[in-house]
């Protein structure tokens, strides 16, 4: 395997590692292994906008957006109509339209106060299609700057205007949080400028043992809602996600060295990480309920509650992988969620 596969099934990996923790962190929401479950929102999105941030090229404004409205907006636009529909179905009136749609149009991935006032109703796990969506565009300009000093004094402004926004309403398309991961986008793209320099040396070591240090400090902090720019204590949390990509990227590396069918299976689920989001929404919004009933209470029973949630978790992440190996059979699938150039031809 040459250097460069390496590299890219390294980021892969890293980003299997990031979804598989949003299946798992959303399952363990119910239990009570709160240090475990802030462990992994500490992780599991931050390196998606930090690989972003990693792979950035200087591009035509349009380019990106043909590119980022396929692979990210499309998807979420004809999932969102379909959630529509689904409620419309459940309750048929016209105030059900206009409350979804309104949700959809905020897509935050919680529920809150939104910005007009009126509770406002969370689409779920796919509130981060449109929020990369718009930190892509966000972070082009940023990198449009000159001056590594102006890029980084607007990227520190983004996460502080991110942090005051963030408990004060949900705003539309998730804003509070697409201020705040510009910070991850702008560490992924220095990490590309100094990795060379910093990996075959013992300051790699050093930073490593100092991200781990802020990873568990955020955890111990207290949870970590990225999806609407909240925490207990925002900038322990900030700062624990930073690390986590670093983290991540090792484990990748191992991974690769020691597992080779692991590495393959970790591979593919970071390639088609979009689909084990999608798929993840789908459980929650419609199998969750049976979840509970037909597995977590006789599982409590027979073990601990505990145990029930890790087990689950694991149950979930085996379920989503079979989904989505045969959704992947669809043409229109592939052509819908996969297709870089579809609908907008680059």
């Amino acid at each position: 395997m040459s250097k460069q596969m390496q590299r890219d099934a390294t980021f892969d990996i890293a980003r299997a590692m990031g979804v598989l923790g949003v299946i798992i962190g959303h399952t363990l929401m119910g239990g009570h292994l709160n240090f475990l479950q802030n462990i992994i929102f500490e992780m599991n999105l931050p390196i998606f906008f930090f690989v972003s941030g990693y792979f950035y090229r200087n591009k035509k404004i349009m380019s990106l957006i043909k590119g980022s409205f396929n692979t990210l907006l499309f998807p979420y636009i004809i999932l969102a109509i379909i959630w529509i529909i689904l409620n419309y179905i459940k309750i048929p009136t016209l105030h059900t339209i206009k409350v979804f749609t309104i949700a959809a149009f905020y897509a935050s991935g919680a529920p809150g106060i939104a910005l007009f006032g009126d509770g406002n109703i969370a689409i779920g796990a796919l509130w981060f299609l449109p929020a990369m969506f718009i930190g892509n565009i966000l972070f082009h300009f940023i990198m449009k700057l000159k001056s590594h000093s102006l890029q980084i004094i607007f990227v520190l402004i983004c996460v502080l205007l991110g942090f005051y926004l963030g408990p004060l309403y949900r705003f539309p398309l998730s804003l509070a949080a697409v201020l705040q991961v510009q910070l991850y986008y702008y560490a992924g793209h220095l990490w590309k400028n100094y990795r060379q320099k910093i990996e075959n040396n013992w300051t790699y070591y050093l930073l490593i043992c100092i991200c781990a240090t802020f990873w568990i400090v955020g955890a111990l902090s207290g949870w970590y809602g990225l999806t609407a720019g909240t925490a207990n204590r925002i900038l322990l949390a900030t700062l624990g996600g930073l690390a986590t990509p670093f983290i991540l990227l090792l484990l990748a590396k191992g991974i690769i060295k020691f597992t080779t069918n692991f590495a393959a299976l970790f591979k593919w689920i970071g390639q088609v990480s979009i689909l084990f989001f999608i798929f993840n929404w789908l459980d929650i919004i419609f199998i969750d309920s049976m979840v509970n009933t037909h597995l977590l209470i006789p599982l409590s029973a027979a073990v601990s509650e505990n145990a029930a949630y890790i087990i689950i978790s694991l149950i979930r992440v085996l379920w989503s992988i079979i989904a989505v190996f045969i959704v992947l059979k669809f043409k229109f699938i592939r052509t819908i969620f996969l297709d870089k150039n579809a609908p907008l031809h680059m």
